[in-house]
């Protein structure tokens, strides 16, 4: 089970019902973004954990590399906008 849908699923289903009766001011639905770099993380572990070989558990460091290398240099965070954004 994913730790997150996407907006349009949570839009459809009312997934983040229990966000909104308990928004106090500071819970926010995940951007797309958010939800992609989450989704690739929980597969990496997801992946770790299926794998018989794996004698350690798998670092942070690792999962981190790995879900980086699957993001690949695609801005999923929309990063770039922040940057020339003075506050």
């Amino acid at each position: 089970m994913s730790a997150v849908t996407d907006t349009a699923s949570a839009i459809k289903d009312q997934s983040y019902h229990l966000l909104s009766l308990k928004n106090n001011g500071g819970l926010v639905i995940p951007s797309e973004g958010t939800v992609r770099v989450v989704r690739a993380a929980e597969w990496v572990i997801h992946q770790a954990s299926a794998s018989c070989k794996r004698s350690q558990p798998i670092k942070l460091l690792e999962i981190m590399y790995i879900v980086r290398k699957k993001m690949g240099s695609e801005d999923v965070l929309a990063l770039g906008e922040h940057i020339g954004d003075p506050q």
